[in-house]
């Protein structure tokens, strides 16, 4: 349920006990860290779900809600298991943490995103759909922004990852919905070359 500040969803603990989860190993994360959120019916009798896995990505949220109320909280869903690959060391790399990085950066209506392999580590190309004129100062904004985003963060601090230098396409890109936005897993393709 949403409530006035909308922040969060509380939940209903009553009716149904929701967890989040490591993807691949189904271990239970801790409160704050993101992973698949699970639920598990408490009232329904006919057709009960034990442990259902939604494909959701999302965490909850450990401090108190600024509307007072005393039910634990989750946050926006951060996106599906589908639509994120895993890179560097199996950190996984999502659309909607991506947008928060790079459409704050003023001048960007779009972008795509390739994974490419280079000798044996990854390297993420990002092409930028700008405004007219743009191009300079995009480049040189973004250029710490995808520091931001924890799986290229982490990979880049392990050293097996690398962000190639920006590229810029067409205006015509669709600027609306996650769905229009991919991440293009390139490596599989080139192992097969």
């Amino acid at each position: 349920m949403k409530c006035d500040p909308l922040k969060g969803y509380h939940l209903r603990k009553g009716d149904l006990f929701f967890e989040t989860i490591d993807p691949v190993t189904g271990s239970p994360l801790p409160e704050g860290e993101a992973g698949e959120v699970v639920f598990t019916t408490l009232t329904c009798k006919g057709m009960p779900l034990i442990r259902y896995r939604t494909g959701d990505l999302a965490r909850f949220l450990p401090e108190p809600c600024s509307c007072g109320s005393v039910l634990a909280r989750m946050e926006a869903m951060r996106g599906r298991l589908k639509g994120q690959i895993m890179i560097g060391n199996d950190h996984p790399l999502n659309i909607p943490e991506l947008d928060e990085a790079l459409f704050p950066i003023p001048g960007v209506v779009s972008y795509k995103v390739e994974i490419l392999s280079e000798n044996g580590n990854d390297c993420m190309e990002i092409t930028f759909c700008v405004r007219e004129g743009r191009e300079q100062a995009v480049s040189a904004s973004a250029t710490e922004t995808p520091h931001e985003v924890p799986a290229i963060h982490e990979s880049l601090e392990q050293g097996n990852f690398r962000i190639a230098p920006f590229r810029f396409g067409e205006t015509g890109w669709s600027t609306t919905g996650v769905a229009k936005r991919m991440i293009l897993d390139r490596r599989q393709e080139e192992a097969s070359s």
